[in-house]
């Protein structure tokens, strides 16, 4: 089963599945858990991508997103 299968049918639909690769899922609560997503294309310059509540947070480098969910303590650093 793809990770995307795991998320609420509505928040499935709003997320760019075909350009986007479902990584991680940090659940938050049941409607608006955390996605993390990594882009296909490699054209692209944001790489990565955090997805929660309808905004999008895009960056660089799996590093730069890692240090964004430690300051949003969605998880807790090693």
């Amino acid at each position: 089963m793809a990770r995307e299968n795991e998320l609420p049918e509505p928040l499935r639909k709003s997320l760019d599945l075909e350009n986007f690769e479902v990584i991680r899922i940090i659940p938050k609560d049941d409607l608006h858990p955390v996605v993390v997503m990594r882009d296909k294309r490699a054209e692209s310059k944001g790489h990565w991508c955090i997805q929660h509540r309808g905004s999008g947070y895009y960056f660089q480098t799996l590093k730069e997103a890692t240090d964004y969910l430690i300051t949003r303590n969605w998880i807790k650093a090693s």
